[in-house]
């Protein structure tokens, strides 16, 4: 891909030869300002289009429906999916490069009110992130390092949506790669393609239900198992049977931390406090706190209720450097536990409060 332009006009109407053109600028818009994720959601005569920056969903320009229907038929095509297939649920990925690295992107085809098509696309702005990349603090570095040398069992990572459970998950993965083990994934959708690891997408037409997935990979022999993310009772199952037939398994659950993964296993999923207790190692949940912009930083000069009186509280209004929205980056916090030891989220985010980098609202 070129550099941004910033100063290409999509207002005006394009032609099927320029659909490419307008995803190419779209993407690499998205990209240059660090975007996480575009929403495009369909409306009756146009295209509402926002990145989320640092967390934050921000507005673009929106596009007429003529050019929106455009850019999400060549999103179809890009994606590897049916563009003959309209107001249907569509999955798809594809990788560029931008700025001399290669980038993965992940496609979402939904259907909005009124039948209008919307899409949301999942940007990774860099290549695969190791452990080293992720910043951990020097306890939870220390458990996740232990448990990828000589750990057992079902290791589950926790949190809300785009909170960076499957960064976490694949550089974990990436560390196992480098070791002596077999390693394969059952993954609803394949988001990131690893090198040295048996990727397997289940749940799609003609694909493996999960179930059926892991029967075949019991023939195979594998010493780790990551079953993605566990959106239903058969996955969950298939977790933790695979954990307890002695194998180590890495999933990731929606869950806001670390000890309502087991509250959600139970009773969400009705797995048994017994197998729960045999099958789960370690339960992990994770935040990407929005840091302040350090340009525009200032002191906060009401200070909120309920802290104490010589801590320093900062606020950032907004500047150029960050783009008006006071943020300017995210930091991972994690909360980690280890059968009865554990690390909360809310000690880290006080700590990083007293220390001026984040607000005292994202602290909460």
């Amino acid at each position: 891909m070129k550099n941004p332009e910033t100063k290409r006009d999509l207002s005006c109407e394009k032609g099927e030869g320029d659909a490419m053109e307008l995803l190419q600028h779209l993407l690499e818009s998205a990209f240059s300002r660090e975007a996480s994720d575009i929403h495009l959601d369909g409306w009756e005569d146009r295209l509402r289009v926002r990145f989320r920056i640092h967390g934050i969903l921000i507005e673009q320009p929106p596009l007429s429906r003529r050019n929106g229907d455009l850019l999400l038929r060549r999103i179809k095509v890009f994606g590897g999916m049916d563009p003959r297939r309209f107001g249907c649920i569509q999955d798809g990925s594809a990788s560029i490069k931008y700025a001399g690295i290669v980038r993965d992107i992940r496609f979402a085809i939904t259907v909005g009110v009124g039948h209008r098509e919307c899409a949301a696309i999942r940007l990774f702005q860099s290549g695969l992130q190791t452990l080293e990349d992720l910043d951990l603090s020097a306890e939870t570095r220390g458990v996740v390092e232990a448990w990828i040398q000589n750990g057992i069992g079902l290791f589950l990572i926790g949190g809300p949506t785009g909170c960076g459970k499957t960064s976490t998950l694949y550089s974990i993965l990436h560390r196992l790669a480098q070791g002596p083990y077999s390693i394969v994934t059952l993954e609803n959708p394949v988001e990131r393609r690893l090198e040295g690891i048996r990727q397997i997408d289940v749940g799609g037409p003609g694909r493996p239900g999960f179930s059926e997935g892991l029967r075949s990979l019991m023939r195979q022999d594998p010493d780790v198992l990551m079953i993605g993310e566990i959106r239903d009772a058969e996955a969950a199952r298939t977790a933790i049977d695979a954990a307890l037939s002695g194998h180590r398994v890495l999933a990731t659950i929606h869950a806001p931390h670390a000890l309502s993964v087991e509250e959600r296993l139970r009773g969400s999923f009705g797995i048994d406090a017994q197998s729960l207790r045999a099958a789960l190692e370690i339960s992990m949940s994770q935040r990407l706190v929005p840091l302040l912009c350090r340009t525009c930083r200032r002191a906060l000069r009401m200070r909120p209720v309920g802290y104490p009186g010589d801590m320093p509280f900062f606020e950032s209004p907004g500047c150029a450097e960050c783009g008006y929205t006071g943020r300017m980056g995210r930091k991972l916090l994690v909360e980690i536990r280890e059968k009865e030891n554990g690390l909360s989220l809310r000690a880290q985010a006080h700590e990083m409060l007293k220390e001026g980098r984040i607000d005292y609202r994202d602290a909460v």
